[in-house]
C-alpha cells in the first residue's frame, strides 16, 4: 500500500521539529511544506482548515487522513503498525 505523507510545518515550531526527528528515526519518508516560506503551502494549509502545525496529511488508496499535531500514538497506528 503506497502512502504519500505531507507535513505542514513552520520553522520555529518545536512540535514540528520533534515530528520530523521521529519520522526520520522511523525511516518514514514525507514531504515537508513550510507554510511560512510558501504562499501556496499556506493556502493549502488553510484549505485543510489548519489551525496549528504540524498538520499531517496521509494519502493512501485515494483517501486522505489528517492528523493534527504530533500525535505519536496515532501516527504509529497509521504508519508503522
Amino acid at each position: 500500500m503506497e502512502k504519500k505523507i505531507i507535513v505542514y510545518t513552520m520553522s520555529n515550531c518545536i512540535f514540528c521539529i520533534n515530528l520530523k526527528k521521529w519520522m526520520e528515526t522511523n525511516q518514514i519518508q514525507y514531504e515537508e511544506r513550510n507554510i511560512i516560506n510558501s504562499l501556496e503551502h499556506e493556502q493549502e494549509f488553510n484549505d485543510l482548515n489548519g489551525v496549528g502545525v504540524p498538520l499531517i496529511v496521509i494519502k493512501s488508496n485515494g483517501k486522505d487522513t489528517i492528523v493534527r499535531g504530533f500525535n505519536q500514538r496515532k501516527l504509529e497506528e497509521l504508519l508503522i503498525n
